[in-house]
């Protein structure tokens, strides 16, 4: 008549194997779309950094984790010449995956914009 096999853990051991490939994928992605958006937080906080210094004001204490440099007009600078302000932060990665493509959880994020000095102190 009829000959059934017995499969009953079958697809509970499939889902077992493929989980936790899944998950890495899943975190993975979100974990880079969120180092994309330190990095876009990063450009902003360089742009408004150099934006201010351009005017001749010193720059804010920026948010933490971030360093900006300089954080006003250097000396010996005048009106018409190029500064380049400099934003470093680090963003620390949470799925194993960073490990592959950068070798550390810890990514180095900088930020170079150039600025035309428009007004001194």
């Amino acid at each position: 008549m009829l000959n059934m096999k017995k499969e009953n853990g079958q697809s509970l051991v499939e889902f077992a194997l493929v989980l936790p490939i899944l998950l890495i994928l899943v975190f993975g992605i979100i974990d880079f779309g969120m180092l994309f958006s330190a990095k876009n937080q990063l450009e902003m906080t360089s742009f408004a950094a150099a934006r201010t210094i351009s005017l001749g004001n010193t720059v804010p204490t920026p948010p933490p984790g971030i360093t900006v440099i300089p954080m006003s007009v250097p000396t010996g600078y005048t009106v018409g010449q190029q500064v380049t302000v400099t934003a470093s932060s680090t963003y620390t990665g949470i799925t194993p995956i960073f490990k592959v493509f950068f070798g550390s959880n810890d990514v180095e994020l900088t930020s170079n914009i150039k600025v035309v000095i428009e007004q001194l102190p």
